[in-house]
């Protein structure tokens, strides 16, 4: 109880600075006195929005404090005010299942997923490895489970397929696909029982799925026996050490996206949703179009993404995530030809709301503005190229 109204004391003592520094004029550097106690404590006035963005995050209150004639007394001031509203914010994440120290260890096990993805590589053609992401993509809807099994499911098979020896060729591998795809669906859906609810069919049931759905996509392959997959389960967990719960670009973008919700207060909830749903479609063309490596890690797409979805949400400038050495011309060409939502999408806020809106995105993103900017531009490359190599399949389909 003690250390709960001592918390409760710093908090207090936060809001009073947080008044203060933004209310104060220019060279004071001392707080006002309380108020007596026999006086009554007036009605408190409406806070200005400068307030609100200070209370938003750290960054926006050192830059919004009053310069003062003693810098000595203001720094310590504005180291005060900074390190209470950073406990509270990762407080805050903590509730949210957001916080800091997760975002570390999620960087922490995609380095080690990454590693033999890097070194290893696998013999199946592109082609072939859609397919069976394709086949996987087809079950999760028949069976309404949630679209973060098939984000692990691509990268379970990834890895899986890496971590093969000897690697598999194609020929072998669509022999195979039945039971792989079974395999990697029924281990995360046991993995992910609390997501799942339950809904996910037993070992056999799941086969036939799988079987049923690859001769809707004209492949009449042979369903896989129970005791194939019993076998294929085995060398799954054995190659993979048992870790099969990777990080992927949608556990990323949840992961970010969640961090900004709490550093804004779910201000930009409403916008936000209504492009999510176009930024996990771009997340899932480049999933789709190439495994992960160390240049296309997941992070550094969702990070990419979300930018691109805060422009796509009227949040941002495209010229916000330009990096210094792209000129503007090829800035917003390359958003046109990379497809994205936003495109067609302006910004009007004023440039001290977007900015407060950055910062907050670059705290919840947990690294410096220029990586945020260069990974934008590597995501939409990314998906420049996604549709260039569309394209190219649907026109060799054509003269076929």
């Amino acid at each position: 109880s003690a250390q709960g109204g001592f918390a409760r004391d710093l908090k207090a003592m936060a809001q009073e600075l947080v008044q203060w520094a933004c209310g104060a004029s220019v060279g004071s550097v001392a707080p006002p006195p309380p108020a007596p106690a026999a006086t009554a404590v007036a009605a408190p006035t409406p806070m200005p929005a400068v307030v609100a963005a200070v209370r938003t995050t750290e960054s926006v209150v050192v830059a919004s404090l009053p310069s003062t004639s003693q810098p000595d007394e203001g720094s310590r001031w504005h180291d005060l005010i900074q390190r209470l509203l950073c406990e509270d914010l990762e407080d805050r994440f903590e509730l949210a299942h957001c916080s800091t120290e997760l975002l570390l260890l999620q960087a922490a096990r995609e380095e080690s997923m990454l590693d033999p993805m890097t070194t290893g590589g696998s013999q199946v053609s592109p082609l072939v490895r859609r397919l069976a992401l394709r086949c996987m993509s087809q079950v999760t809807i028949a069976q309404q489970l949630p679209k973060t099994i098939w984000y692990q499911a691509a990268v379970v098979l990834d890895a899986w397929l890496a971590a093969r020896t000897p690697s598999v060729s194609d020929s072998s591998f669509l022999q195979e696909m039945p039971a792989v795809c079974s395999v990697v669906l029924d281990v995360l859906c046991k993995t992910n029982a609390d997501k799942t609810q339950n809904r996910h069919p037993g070992r056999v049931e799941n086969g036939e799925i799988v079987h049923e759905v690859m001769q809707t996509l004209g492949y009449d392959l042979p369903a896989a026996s129970p005791h194939d997959v019993h076998v294929m389960e085995k060398s799954l967990l054995l190659d993979l050490q048992w870790q099969v719960n990777m990080p992927t670009v949608e556990s990323w973008i949840s992961m970010l996206g969640a961090r900004f919700g709490v550093i804004t207060q779910d201000l930009y909830a409403e916008p936000l949703a209504e492009i999510a749903e176009e930024v996990c479609n771009l997340a899932k063309k480049l999933v789709m179009w190439k495994p992960a490596d160390w240049q296309r890690r997941p992070r550094r797409l969702a990070g990419g993404l979300l930018g691109i979805g805060l422009v796509g949400a009227s949040l941002l400038r495209i010229e916000d995530l330009r990096p210094h050495y792209v000129y503007r011309e090829e800035w917003e060409q390359l958003f046109r030809e990379s497809q994205t939502m936003a495109v067609a999408q302006r910004c009007t806020l004023p440039p001290r709301f977007t900015q407060r809106i950055l910062t907050s995105f670059v705290i919840a993103a947990g690294l410096p503005l220029e990586e945020i900017q260069q990974d934008c531009e590597f995501a939409m490359r990314c998906l420049q190229a996604a549709a260039g190599a569309f394209h190219h399949r649907v026109g060799l389909a054509f003269a076929l």
